[in-house]
């Protein structure tokens, strides 16, 4: 009894002081008591209680959700149970009724408790256990029941904060199933209701929606009636092949497979699976089904009966997104189930010809049965040899593949070859740009060690015969991280070399866990004993570690910071108080330059002496502590600052205020991190915030509360160069920006910066009392985003404000700062709305929308509370505000809804509100469709913004994620009328209002109506599914009858909404019964049979019959065979038909004949496509004879190119078409014509009506040579027929083409091209020549385009008559071989020496460039991938 008064104390606080151990408590004790006399009191007093803190209502809404299951769990042990009920239900019932009545005020919804009692019902054991079902009232808990079950069907089409829960308590209800409960909840009525439900939510995206839809479904149907599943299974069958048929079928197989193939055809299951292989957004839902295929499957015969054709045809063919998508959705699953599969398919790739694809997809195959140790590379002597193939591969996904495999081969023994496949490996392609391919190198190189390590481990009691190969691997390997070190190669090199370092270093000294404490520490591992015993640690030496110190002097950052963990977790021991005073000297040095990179550099540095001062290194000078780097950069800082210098002034003398304020960030970073506090920072922490204001105003051209334009900022920084002494006009462009302006603009701007930067970082340091300070750093922000229009300014300033707001709002409740950032979003909503005083978000003022969204979007509290006041402040306000204010400065201000719904957009743009932004997704949409036709154009154009960032979210439109891949909607009609009534209505009260008055601008207006409506996707529902339809047949009416719209899109819009609405029987009733009065309905009709034949034409001819398709086009020909037609309508009725173009000439006369009709240019196009694409090639000669002197002449030739490219033509029609694009007076007119003659040239060799001294001519002039650039390798393609004099030309033209210096990548890919050419002949070719061809060879093999460098890899293989392409670097490393020039040249000993003369002309060109003064970037070479000193260690091959 003791324990119940204490109960009872503590759960009569006030609700705001309600612990939540206390109703954990409540609880706890619910379940372990019985309801005896003495109890039952108790649980009375307690409902009565909790019942209370429940009408109030909690803070925290989860402490909410447990009160009421503690309430239910209460109530189950009271007798008069009816009592409480009853209240539940009328707050069920008001909730019910409020939102039938519109009317009623939001604020008198009671929604938060009632969601809570439900759930807490469902949550809690109330329903199920015996003493309530004993004592409850059946009568009434089936009213309860039924109208919660309707309230909760009405808050999941709700996108609410109470969606989730909504769900998550229908999916509850299987808690009732076997009970008394369950045949009223789940009444035939019902489970259609959920059934739908459950329909239209495959798309919702609130978080965690999806998963409760598929239990909800899933629940369903195990206690559907034999009919109503049938119904359901044919009906799901009938859908297109969607997530939802995808995710329906997959629950439906589970359950029972062999009802599943009773009702649909398993080639249809097939057919279905497969095709989600090939689409990104389908491959997920796709998998789920065939999970539950194969887990019906009995044996790895009946997989191969039904898939193993069509997964072979994937594997062979050029879709490596489907294969890959096989590889990783499929395979797993299917070899953990069937182990021997996986053996089946590899062997069928074998017997098919070797081709790039096949190898990518054994590699596939053999890299997951690899993972489950099924098989290995080694399993046959083919397999080892594609791997081994495959490791010098130009295909990059192909190496990364074949390294995979090796590198995490479950092999226990490593044999000798594979450590220096390894080794290979990574010397070859540890430059490589490819940033996938360099993190698979540095993941599995991490594996390996970390496995070889393990073996050692194990290993070390007993003698290891591998010892010695394992010591000469690891000392190999750093031999290739210290060689690749000293060669200074391009920054991919030094990223990689830096990573791979720090990887091997890690392994050596390996985190081990403590027990009690949270945190780790470092041990020697038994690879570091290993190779320390035998003297194997090369890296820990002190030249390769000034070699490491020398990159916190790159201008990468990621090199820096990796050097930076390199030196900070590794080194510490090795680093002496010598190096540590150079460290300081270097850095005092770089923060003084006038560079800001070498600013960065000297900050990097201070920032890894402030780590080791924390780790006690220390130096023989002043800065020995984190205290006296801080005092020595802010005392700088305070004089500097004093002293208030011209800016170039203190770029020329080496005291930029960013390079002090930036080491002052980086070394209260390195406090913060290590919990150190810096002395002197709270004394002086004021001046230093004086000191931040000031120099966070340097932007500021003049006292306006705006920003400046762009002139005045230009004109600040002229006066700044100008009171310094110079001239800032004294140079010969006058439209070119100097490098002095630049430094001085970079100068301002990273000042305002490094302010921003710090003033936000010290927010994390203050304490709760120093709310003053706080709002002063938050002060300096919003300063900076309300004055300053520079991009980079207000970007960082408003990163550095998102900071702070996550900071915090992170705190406590109880702390003082936390409820800062709700004052502060407060203040400034209320600047935005009273006073509307601010330029334009999109110009002068843009920084004010960064501003309130980084305070939006950055609250780290629950429920982003930020995020809500803000939304619903907002939307009040704009939907409040007339489009025209009574005065307005319209030269330089928005109008206050425009700017208020520029706000919006910003909100809806983020990806990270995307699931919360849902809620408001109808008030949103409304404003964006309401403000389309707005008479102010401001608004017109932000409204236009939110609709294009709110409505693909809306209908669930997924981006195209690659080539090839269409941009596709996911969200059905149903699903968007259900979820958004309100808008929906809206829409189509906006398509009837179309109809009346002035019928062109109304229909102009109701585009983005329609626009919407189109992008819906195909329309997938339950025939029972009868609520969405109820004005369906006004809806159409009013659809039909904008079929006929004079305007084009309109028509185009109108057909795809109702081909995506309605089925194809209403399709073919309504154009059957509808009168064609006019060619513009004429015309719509016609696109929307088009569009149906176009998709039921993927079905069989007895589908087509029955769809009635047929009859419509039987009453379209009727109808255009009399009388006259427009050309529109002749050639949309030609395309239905898709009949072959049988004479061309009639065509052609018929242009001419209506040469200015409307229309008739694009039919006469469309028919002469057709006939391209259709005709023989003994025929397409005349074709282009005909057709050569229109004006798409050129579109023409693409097609005819694309014909070649995918045909097997024969030899004779090869020629026979070289022979007519062989008139150069024609050819020289596009490009395409070269492209056809270089193709046919490549495939057959043609040696008639040659003129290259005219087409030389053409390519030598400047002017022309983009214009006829393919017209280059067709040249080299028949350089053996040219005389000697014009080879030896071409090959210059080809050389000065691969200068990254003077040609664009597009020349330079010709380049490649043509070089390739004469790689085909090289044996033929002059010395002079071959050595050119090699030099830009040199040149592309190290292009920083990744495709000229892969076609460059051709040349080689052309040249040594191979079938496998070598990647790139390897490729570079066969040419400088002097076996190479022994076998390919005439006179290899003059050869190498003019080679070796010419590559270091070329390297001193790449060197020697001028250095501007204030740009020192100006002299790096436009190809940043070469490695100078690579190409010079290879040239020391040849050399003495």
């Amino acid at each position: 009894m003791e324990d119940f008064s204490d109960i009872i104390s503590k759960i009569s606080a006030p609700t705001d002081n309600i612990q939540i151990t206390v109703l954990q408590e409540v609880l706890l004790k619910s379940r372990q008591n019985s309801a005896n006399d003495g109890a039952e009191n108790f649980w009375c007093c307690v409902t009565d209680i909790l019942w209370e803190h429940l009408s109030k209502g909690f803070k925290n809404y989860d402490d909410q959700l447990l009160c009421a299951t503690c309430f239910y769990a209460a109530l189950s042990f009271k007798t008069q149970q009816s009592v409480y009920l009853s209240k539940v239900l009328l707050l069920i019932n008001n909730e019910i009724n409020s939102r039938k009545n519109l009317k009623q005020s939001a604020n008198s919804s009671k929604i938060s408790q009632v969601m809570s009692l439900m759930y807490g019902m469902f949550q809690s054991m109330f329903l199920i256990c015996n003493r309530t079902i004993e004592l409850i009232e059946e009568q009434h808990i089936e009213e309860f029941l039924t109208r919660a079950l309707d309230l909760l069907i009405v808050l999941c089409y709700e996108y609410s904060k109470y969606t989730f829960l909504a769900f998550k308590t229908i999916y509850s209800f299987k808690k009732i199933l076997s009970t008394k409960f369950q045949n009223i909840v789940y009444t035939t009525n019902n489970i259609k209701r959920l059934l739908n439900l459950v329909n239209h939510n495959w798309e919702n995206p609130i978080n965690g929606v999806r998963d409760l839809n598929k239990q909800i479904f899933k629940c369903v149907i195990e206690i559907l009636d034999q009919d109503t599943y049938n119904i359901i299974l044919s009906e799901v069958n009938t859908f297109t092949w969607n997530k939802a048929k995808y995710l329906m079928f997959a629950e439906v197989i589970g359950l029972n497979y062999k009802n599943v193939l009773h009702a649909t055809d398993e080639k249809e299951l097939k057919k279905g699976s497969v095709y989600s292989l090939h689409k990104p957004g389908l491959v997920s839902a796709g998998a789920d089904m065939y999970y539950a295929i194969i887990n019906s499957l009995n044996s790895e015969e009946e997989w191969c009966n039904i898939f193993q054709n069509d997964i072979i045809e994937i594997l062979k063919s050029n879709d490596n997104k489907a294969i890959e998508n096989f590889s990783n959705y499929w395979c797993l699953p299917s070899f953990k189930k069937f182990p021997s599969l996986v053996h089946v398919l590899l062997d069928d790739l074998l017997k098919l010809d070797e081709t790039e694809q096949t190898l990518y997809s054994y590699l596939c195959l053999l890299k997951q049965g690899s993972k489950l140790g099924y098989v290995t590379y080694k399993y046959s002597n083919k397999s080892t040899e594609l791997v081994l193939e495959a490791l010098e591969h130009w295909n990059t996904c192909i190496r990364m593949l074949a390294f995979e495999i090796i590198s995490t081969c479950n092999c226990k023994h490593i044999v000798t070859y594979e450590y220096d496949l390894i080794l290979d490996y990574i010397a070859n392609n540890i430059n490589s740009d490819c940033t996938v391919l360099r993190i698979n190198l540095l993941n599995n190189i991490k594996y390996f060690m970390t496995k070889t390590e393990a073996i050692l481990s194990v290993k070390s009691k007993s003698e290891n015969q591998n010892t010695k190969e394992l010591l000469g691997f690891y000392i190999k390997l750093q031999e290739v991280f210290i060689h690749s070190i000293n060669l200074n190669g391009n920054y991919q090199r030094k990223i990689t070399t830096l990573k791979l370092c720090n990887i091997f270093l890690c392994v050596l000294n390996e985190d081990v866990p403590r027990k009690r404490q949270h945190v780790s520490r470092k041990t020697q591992s038994h690879l570091f004993t290993f190779l320390n015993e035998h003297n194997g640690l090369l890296l820990f030496n002190l030249q390769f570690m000034l070699k490491v110190i020398n990159f916190l002097k790159d201008p990468a950052d990621d090199i820096r910071e990796t050097t930076i963990q390199i030196l900070q977790d590794h080194y510490t021991k090795e680093i002496s108080s010598q190096v540590i005073n150079n460290l300081i000297e270097d850095a005092k040095s770089a923060i003084q330059s006038k560079f800001f990179f070498q600013i960065s550099c000297g900050q990097t540095i201070f920032k890894l002496l402030s780590n080791l001062c924390m780790k006690g290194c220390s130096s023989d000078g002043e800065l020995n502590s984190l205290d006296d780097i801080f005092f020595y950069i802010y005392e700088q800082l305070k004089t500097e600052h004093k002293l208030k210098q011209n800016i170039v002034e203190s770029i020329e003398t080496g005291k930029q205020l960013h390079s002090l304020l930036g080491v002052l960030i980086e070394v209260l970073k390195v406090s913060k991190q290590n919990s150190y506090n810096i002395h002197i920072l709270n004394e002086e922490l004021p001046q230093l915030l004086d000191i931040l204001e000031d120099i966070s105003k340097q932007f500021t051209c003049d006292e306006e509360s705006t920003s400046s334009d762009f002139s005045k900022m230009n004109d600040m920084i002229q006066n700044i160069i100008v009171e310094f002494g110079y001239n800032p006009y004294d140079r010969k462009d006058q439209t070119k920006i100097s490098g002095l302006q630049q430094i001085v603009l970079n100068c301002l701007w990273f000042n305002v910066k490094a302010a921003c930067d710090l003033a936000s970082f010290l927010i994390q340091l203050l304490e709760d009392d120093q709310y003053k300070e706080c709002e002063k750093c938050l002060r300096i922000l919003m300063h900076v985003l309300e004055t300053s229009r520079h991009k980079g300014v207000i970007e960082a300033a408003g990163a550095a404000l998102g900071r702070a707001i996550q900071c915090l709002t992170a705190l406590p409740e109880d702390s003082a700062l936390s409820k800062i950032p709700l004052a502060l979003l407060e203040s400034k909503i209320k600047e935005l709305i009273t006073y509307a005083n601010m330029a334009s978000v999109t110009r002068r003022g843009a920084g004010l929308s960064i501003m309130v969204h980084r305070i939006v979007s950055s609250d780290m509290k629950k429920g982003k509370p930020l995020f809500h006041y803000f939304m619903g402040t907002l939307l009040e306000s704009c939907n409040n505000t007339n489009d025209l204010p009574n005065s307005l400065n319209k030269s330089e201000k928005d109008v206050p809804k425009a700017i208020y719904i520029h706000f919006l957009t910003r909100i809806v743009t983020d990806s990270s509100l995307a699931s919360e932004t849902m809620y408001y997704s109808v008030e949103l949409a409304e404003i964006a469709f309401s403000n389309l036709t707005s008479s102010h154009w401001q608004i017109r154009n932000a409204a236009l913004q939110l609709y294009g960032a709110l409505i693909p979210k809306l209908i669930g439109q997924k981006k195209a994620s690659g080539p090839g891949i269409e941009t596709i909607a996911t969200v059905a009609c149903d699903e968007f009328s259900t979820h958004s009534p309100k808008l929906w209505g809206h829409m189509k009260g906006c398509l009837k209002a179309a109809n009346t008055g002035n019928k062109i601008q109304a229909q102009s207006n109701v585009m983005p109506v329609l626009n919407v409506m189109a992008n819906f996707a195909k329309r997938y529902n339950f025939s029972f599914d009868t609520g969405c339809e109820t004005n369906d047949g006004e809806l159409l009416k009013n659809l039909t009858s904008l079929l006929g719209s004079p305007i084009l899109t309109i028509r185009r819009l109108t057909a795809k909404c109702i081909y995506n609405i309605y089925d194809i029987e209403t399709i073919y009733r309504t154009l059957a019964d509808s009168e064609i009065k006019h060619e513009n309905f004429l015309h719509g009709a016609l696109i929307l049979v088009t569009l149906c034949h176009k998709h039921y034409s993927m079905k069989n001819k007895s589908n087509e019959k029955q769809y009635n398709l047929n009859e419509l086009k039987i009453k379209f020909d009727l109808v255009l065979s009399q009388g006259n037609h427009s050309y529109v309508c002749r050639q949309q009725y030609e395309e239905l038909l898709d009949d072959p173009v049988q004479n061309i000439d009639e065509t052609l006369a018929e242009l001419q004949s209506n040469i200015y009709a409307p229309g008739v240019h694009y039919w006469a196009k469309c028919r002469l496509i057709k006939c391209i694409r259709n005709s023989p090639w003994e025929k397409i000669f005349q074709v282009l004879n005909l057709v050569s002197k229109q004006r798409d002449f050129d579109e023409y030739c693409n097609y005819v190119l694309n014909k070649l490219e995918s045909d097997n033509v024969s030899e004779q029609y090869l020629r026979v078409i070289h022979s007519a694009f062989q008139d150069v007076q024609k050819s020289n007119r596009n490009n395409v014509t070269w492209a056809i003659l270089f193709h046919i040239s490549s495939r057959v060799k043609c040696y008639d009506n040659l003129l290259p001294e005219n087409i030389l001519t053409y390519i030598e002039n400047p002017e022309f040579v983009y214009k006829t650039r393919n017209a280059i390798p067709y040249l080299a393609s028949i350089a053996e027929l040219l005389p000697g004099n014009m080879v030896e030309i071409l090959s210059s033209i080809i050389l000065s083409l691969s200068d990254p210096e003077k040609a664009d990548v597009d020349k330079r890919y010709i380049a490649a091209l043509a070089n390739n050419e004469y790689a085909k002949i090289f044996t033929t070719l002059g010395d002079t020549i071959k050595l050119s061809c090699m030099k830009s060879l040199v040149m592309l093999l190290q292009d920083e385009d990744e495709d000229v460098r892969s076609l460059s890899t051709c040349f080689y293989m052309y040249l040594v008559r191979g079938k496998k392409r070598l990647h790139p670097y390897m490729c570079l490393h066969k040419i400088f071989n002097k076996e190479f020039f022994y076998t390919y040249l005439n006179d290899p000993k003059t050869s190498i020496k003019m080679f070796c003369e010419e590559i270091d002309a070329i390297l001193e060109s790449y060197e020697s460039n001028d250095m501007d003064e204030y740009n020192p970037f100006s002299s790096i070479c436009k190809n940043i991938y070469f490695e100078i000193n690579v190409v010079k260690q290879l040239l020391s091959r040849f050399r003495p």
